[in-house]
């Protein structure tokens, strides 16, 4: 089967509509303890309330290391970015959770 780029807006759509509805399925309970550890940055979700689209993220290199953030366990967390030369770009933050947000 051969892809053109011109199915790629198509396909994505098909995707995302079919995350949307398995999600949608799926009773999730989240803790806290759910969080900790590193996430690679995929994706900024987009719209109000949790309800929206992903949009997806751009590493800035294709050498540099995956962006991602971590959750560490005293609800401190950090950001870290990947500039073009793979230079590291991290900002720190608190999190807590609340209800499921």
């Amino acid at each position: 089967m051969k892809i053109s780029i011109n199915n790629f807006p198509v396909i994505m759509f098909f995707v995302l509509i079919l995350l949307l509805f398995t999600q949608k399925g799926i009773s999730q309970e989240l803790n806290d303890t759910a969080l900790f550890g590193t996430w690679e940055i995929q994706g900024t979700l987009m719209g109000e309330n949790g309800e929206g689209w992903l949009a997806p993220h751009n590493h800035a290199g294709v050498n540099c290391e995956k962006d991602y953030s971590q959750f560490s366990e005293n609800y401190q967390a950090k950001d870290v970015r990947y500039d073009k030369d793979c230079k590291a770009i991290i900002s720190s933050f608190s999190w807590k959770l609340d209800g499921n947000t």
